[in-house]
């Protein structure tokens, strides 16, 4: 049995299927909640934005054209609740990464084949500094940055979930890898 597409999902639940909702939920919950942790930087923030973003995509689904991927059209939803989230609470509060992940078995981490245990706490330090450090990052560079690199979206797809030009994609990527780089070779990791 071939797995359902997201645009025969949505044409089932606006006919009035409305339980086939918790597949799309169960394909972008993870990716949603990744992107508002590292927004907003609040666990407990993450998880109550993550299911207003849910609630926001499946009230609007009617209105879906198809004029660009479901995946593109749920994350400028979620980009636009992050912002929200963002200006009503003010600045973003930092915490730790190890703070944003318990052990029900979410694990986030990078895999290294390397093998000793001392390189490993170095990949383990380096990366909990890369996440910081992007957390760090002006907004619109975080954004790109996160939507490219972690969540591994298109220029394109990007392009469109921000309202922004191709060129501009670049730029902010291109920026923000840039701070990142610079900010993490002056703690000395790169």
């Amino acid at each position: 049995m071939t797995e359902k597409s997201d645009l025969e999902i949505i044409e089932s639940v606006v006919k009035g299927k409305v339980n086939d909702y918790a597949l799309l939920v169960k394909r972008y919950r993870d990716k949603i909640f990744r992107y508002v942790c590292g927004y907003c930087g609040s666990k407990e923030d993450a998880m109550e934005i993550s299911q207003d973003i849910l609630v926001a995509a499946y009230s609007s689904l009617s209105k879906f054209r198809g004029e660009a991927k479901f995946s593109t059209w749920l994350f400028s939803i979620m980009i636009n609740h992050c912002r929200n989230h963002v200006r009503k609470k003010g600045r973003i509060k930092k915490v730790s990464i190890s703070d944003l992940y318990d052990d029900s078995g979410a694990d986030y981490e990078i895999p290294d084949s390397r093998g000793s245990l001392e390189e490993d706490l170095v990949t383990s330090e380096t990366y909990k500094a890369a996440v910081a450090e992007l957390s760090n990052l002006p907004d619109d560079y975080r954004e790109a940055v996160i939507l490219c690199d972690v969540e591994e979206m298109s220029y394109e797809d990007i392009s469109e979930a921000l309202s922004i030009s191709m060129s501009n994609v670049k730029i902010r990527i291109h920026r923000g890898r840039e701070m990142l780089r610079k900010r993490l070779g002056e703690r000395g990791y790169v």
